[in-house]
């Protein structure tokens, strides 16, 4: 827990009441989740003008949800000299961001913070309101505070917690089907969206949408990955997908079988290969390790990945490519973890030679590049813990040599240990 008490050194020490042109908005959103989910609740400021800083206080229901964390947002920019949050464990969470340069001239508007949320288990029916109770607008003369009559309007959202297999009919308030949601039937109008998770998992909602129109859909954050998103899966035919707070319409592939539709937004990268996981989430640069081992199989459009992430971030660590097997459009890439087998071990010299060696059908590529880490770790007793060893020189000249493929070869100082293991890993 952090808390706010150098706000109060700065800007919130003189709390003076002081005349605001215009009016400003701070609004966070109503979500739609499963129980177990992840909630990334942004609150936004809009129009405001003049001003040194932004705090903003939010109010939940912890026997619902519980608070995970804070993230700062795009007006850290703007008010880079300090971001302090405080919780006080009870339902209560506060962020603040301030700069020292004085007032912003002209109007500012953007993210204060994502607030991020920890949906309970067995809440399948209930809700906690999300309340913003207090927004003060810092200046070099005073604080404007919104609870004090200040033209700072503000707009409460919530979590809805829905069981899998519920109906989730739309409130008054636009909402946003957070990652993974799944649900037996959604009702979506304008402006509702359908949040995409960062990492490409698919979105399904399985039910009936109210009628055919523009359904915004909120990119992930950081932007959309090279990924195929299943957006939803519904009874209705002809929707159109269009980005949220943008005017552009996505290219969504509609895809009817036995009277449902399945929409799936395909996000290529510059080569047209998309990749899409078996196992668990590729981030953006495992993606692209993926496409440079396909490189120019002629007439493929997506890679199906096995192996999980960790495999493929210690592949790319060693430079090892996966075994791959292409048919038609698609191709698979199996990735597995190496093994690593000690060939030679000289004491007296302290040299230790190891072998990596690639699981079936994976090969260690020439690339002459290894971005991994290697340590040689000892004890002196067997069933002791292993520590590293002292003063290691790890010598991988020989690794990529096609009659030494995989060597490593460790000099170290082992004193009394007589007994070793090597160790890689991606980081």
């Amino acid at each position: 827990m952090t808390s706010m008490k150098r706000l109060a050194s700065t800007a919130i020490a003189a709390a003076l009441a002081v005349a605001v042109s215009g009016a400003a908005t701070v609004p966070v959103g109503t979500y739609v989740c499963n129980p177990g989910a992840v909630v990334r609740v942004p609150a936004e400021l809009d129009g405001a003008s003049g001003i040194s800083g932004v705090a903003v206080t939010l109010a939940y229901d912890p026997q619902v949800v519980v608070f995970s964390h804070v993230e700062s947002g795009a007006l850290a920019e703007t008010f880079p000299d300090d971001f302090l949050v405080s919780d006080d464990g009870n339902g209560t969470v506060s962020a603040a961001m301030i700069r020292l340069a004085g007032n912003v001239s002209g109007e500012v508007s953007g993210t204060i913070a994502t607030f991020v949320f920890l949906v309970r288990n067995g809440t399948e029916g209930q809700f906690s309101d999300i309340t913003v109770t207090k927004v003060e607008l810092l200046e070099e003369s005073g604080v404007r505070d919104a609870a004090l009559g200040c033209p700072v309007t503000t707009k409460n959202g919530m979590i809805r917690v829905m069981d899998a297999d519920a109906a989730a009919a739309r409130m008054e308030e636009a909402q946003t089907v957070v990652a993974d949601t799944r649900l037996g039937s959604l009702a979506l109008a304008a402006g509702d969206a359908i949040q995409a998770s960062d990492a490409g998992t698919a979105i399904v909602v399985s039910g009936e949408v109210e009628a055919p129109g523009p359904v915004p859909v909120a990119a992930p954050d950081g932007g959309w990955a090279t990924a195929a998103y299943t957006l939803l899966k519904t009874e209705t035919a002809g929707l159109e997908f269009v980005e949220a707070g943008a005017a552009g319409r996505l290219d969504v592939v509609e895809d009817r079988t036995g009277g449902v539709s399945t929409y799936t937004l395909v996000m290529d990268s510059v080569d047209g290969i998309a990749v899409l996981s078996l196992d668990d989430d590729l981030d953006a640069s495992l993606q692209a390790y993926v496409r440079e081992c396909v490189g120019d199989a002629p007439g493929v459009d997506t890679v199906w990945v096995s192996g999980g992430a960790d495999a493929v971030s210690l592949a790319r660590a060693f430079g090892i490519r996966p075994a791959l097997s292409a048919g038609g459009r698609d191709a698979e890439a199996v990735f597995a973890k190496p093994g690593l087998r000690v060939v030679a071990f000289d004491p007296a010299a302290g040299t230790v030679t190891a072998a990596v060696e690639p699981r079936e059908g994976n090969t260690i590529a020439g690339n002459g590049k290894v971005t991994g880490i290697v340590e040689l770790l000892g004890s002196d007793e067997l069933g002791r813990e292993m520590v590293p060893a002292d003063r290691v020189e790890i010598d991988l000249s020989s690794y990529f040599s096609p009659d030494t493929a995989g060597q490593v070869r460790c000099r170290a100082t082992f004193g009394r240990n007589r007994f070793f293991r090597v160790r890689i890993a991606d980081e």
